[in-house]
């Protein structure tokens, strides 16, 4: 599966669980001990945001407003991703370096990140309003595959990744995922 391909299906997966989501839902915890709902959509829209601007060439400058969300937050989200996937489509140069706030490295890497972020975060979000959640076996592959080689086990920050979770033998590929990305499946 190519990076846009990814990313576009990373997106889609996500659009479903947010337009899920009720806004009573906005305050329940997630998986992630420091976030409730609405901190992981303000993630996403910040992401989407970020990750647009750095497809576009432009460097952000100054701190994201601390409430993205705003009172609705699908709209706040399909804006985002409305600005994320107009920026994608005109990407046609997937080794051009993306400077964003926490790095400069070749579109399609930044592209694969992102597309992974985002798998885990739906979990986290599917997981915390109780929706079904059951990504592709072949993206959920490419995103593990492309983790292991870019965020290496024994190279970790504890604001990024988590250790290793070891998970049982011949598990999902979205529990490998998830056991890599150090999130208890």
């Amino acid at each position: 599966m190519d990076v846009q391909t990814q990313a576009v299906t990373a997106a889609k997966l996500l659009t479903a669980l947010v337009d899920g989501t009720d806004a009573d839902q906005l305050n329940v915890q997630t998986p992630c001990a420091e976030w409730k709902v609405r901190d992981l959509m303000n993630h996403f829209i910040g992401g989407a945001h970020m990750f647009a601007a750095g497809l576009r060439g432009e460097v952000l400058s100054g701190e994201a407003p601390d409430d993205l969300v705003g009172s609705d937050h699908r709209a706040s989200f399909h804006a985002a991703l409305d600005s994320f996937g107009s920026a994608l489509a005109a990407t046609d140069d997937l080794e051009r370096e993306l400077t964003l706030p926490f790095g400069t490295m070749p579109a399609a890497a930044a592209l694969q990140l992102l597309s992974g972020d985002l798998l885990v975060h739906c979990w986290d979000l599917a997981t915390a309003t109780g929706q079904p959640f059951d990504p592709p076996e072949d993206f959920v592959g490419s995103a593990l595959a492309f983790f292991q080689v870019a965020i290496p086990a024994d190279n970790r920050s504890p604001e990024t990744f988590g250790p290793v979770v070891a998970v049982p033998e011949g598990s999902s590929a979205i529990t490998r995922l998830l056991g890599y990305s150090g999130r208890t499946p």
